[in-house]
């Protein structure tokens, strides 16, 4: 089975992967073939357009940066809250 992803032209950001092409891109998108489809411990590439090999390492820091900003963001609103303020839920 063939498989694609979906990038934006300019920056080479993936913006989806399928098996089946669309048939309107969004704007700025191009369609680049990949040769199967992604999984765990690969991850898209813009430099490259391409798949290729994602390490525990490369995951572990992944995974701590997305915990750091989450904390940072828990410690706001918790100052928030000290302050008076009734947070609210993001839009």
């Amino acid at each position: 089975m063939t498989w694609i992803a979906v990038v934006r032209e300019q920056t080479g950001e993936a913006v989806s992967f399928a098996s089946i092409a669309p048939d309107t891109l969004p704007a700025g998108c191009v369609v680049v073939p990949i040769d199967h489809q992604t999984g765990t411990g690969e991850r898209w590439d813009p430099a490259t357009r391409a798949v290729v090999a994602h390490t525990a390492a490369e995951q572990i820091a992944e995974l701590e940066s997305q915990r750091d900003a989450i904390e940072d963001r828990m410690v706001a609103l918790g100052a928030r809250v000290v302050q008076g303020e009734r947070p609210t839920r993001p839009a």
